[in-house]
């Protein structure tokens, strides 16, 4: 490949003409720098805060940003308090409460996980009566419907089942006593 015939560009000046020239004096340039430049090249300009929470709310933007976490968070915890819980503890077991809809029936199951046996050896049988009782929401929150049902935890998993016929039904809520125990699980209908 012949490179003499290639092209690579022109200079910036024209014929006749002195080229530039460009000469780099840095003590020239910080002496004709604005006096805040040389504050900084001279090490005296602001330092930063030193310490995370100063930091956090040491200018009014980062005030407003960590003001906004706070809330935020706060927001979070008092939603997660109100807001039903599907699945919970109770008896010394996970208890957890579903509902789906199908045609115009709305099914729900509330589901015990089995306890683990420490020692396969042991006979001792654990005997736990619960009283279970499902009501069905509306829309409009009023109770529409409601199964009072028992049953005997024996450390195994358990399913306590209902059904309700309505087709308005948007939400399950669950009362469960275990003994002196007492938790209300609540569920949201799946279509």
């Amino acid at each position: 490949m012949d490179f003499d015939k290639i092209d690579e560009g022109h200079p910036d000046y024209k014929p006749g003409e002195e080229p530039f020239h460009f000469f780099y004096n840095r003590e020239e340039r910080i002496a004709r720098a604005p006096h805040i430049v040389q504050e900084y090249y001279a090490g005296r300009g602001p330092r930063p805060v030193k310490g995370l929470f100063r930091n956090l709310v040491s200018t009014k933007g980062n005030r407003f940003m960590l003001s906004s976490i706070v809330v935020f968070a706060a927001f979070l915890w008092i939603f997660s308090f109100f807001s039903g819980r599907n699945a919970s503890k109770i008896a010394g077991t996970s208890a957890s409460l579903s509902a789906f809809s199908y045609e115009e029936s709305v099914y729900a199951t509330l589901r015990f996980d089995g306890m683990e046996e420490k020692s396969s050896g042991s006979e001792n049988v654990i005997q736990i009566p619960l009283s279970v009782v499902f009501s069905a929401v509306e829309s409009s929150g009023a109770e529409c419907d409601r199964a009072e049902l028992s049953a005997l935890y024996e450390g195994k998993e358990l399913f306590v089942r209902t059904k309700f016929t309505d087709y308005d039904i948007i939400k399950i809520r669950c009362e469960v006593t275990a003994a002196v125990e007492t938790k209300t699980f609540e569920a949201v209908v799946a279509r």
